[in-house]
């Protein structure tokens, strides 16, 4: 199950971050294929997390960089949203450090994947500006 396609909705008119949020997209829907096909191990789902966990701090890191390079007034709040985003993703992996997996597929699908659609079309969209 793909849990996202890009499209070209999802651009942001800067083709870097575009480039980064297919590779995010992609980390996402195999992770979470592999995880639906069953047998991971949990150092495995693990290592998954922590690889998307490290994606999405660089990508962050990337866009924060742009938007102080810019003196763009969203920095801090841009911020705020990434940390959000990234604590979850600590859980997520605290959690799975734990053996403790009822929740993931739901995390992936229900809070993940739709925070950064939202992300991406509605914050994202207007680093360009």
């Amino acid at each position: 199950m793909v849990l996202l396609d890009w499209s070209p909705d999802l651009s942001v008119g800067i083709s870097e971050f575009d480039l980064e949020h297919r590779r995010l997209i992609d980390l996402l829907n195999d992770f979470h294929g592999r995880l639906m096909a069953g047998g991971m191990a949990r150092p495995d789902i693990e290592t998954g997390l922590m690889i998307l966990a490290g994606e999405v701090k660089a990508h962050f890191a990337s866009e924060e960089a742009f938007l102080e390079r810019i003196g763009s007034s969203r920095l801090e709040s841009h911020r705020m949203l990434h940390e959000i985003l990234y604590s979850d993703l600590l859980v997520m992996i605290a959690e799975a450090r734990r053996d403790e997996f009822r929740f993931l597929c739901e995390d992936l699908e229900c809070s993940l994947t739709p925070w950064l659609v939202e992300h991406i079309r509605n914050v994202d969209s207007r680093l360009g500006l």
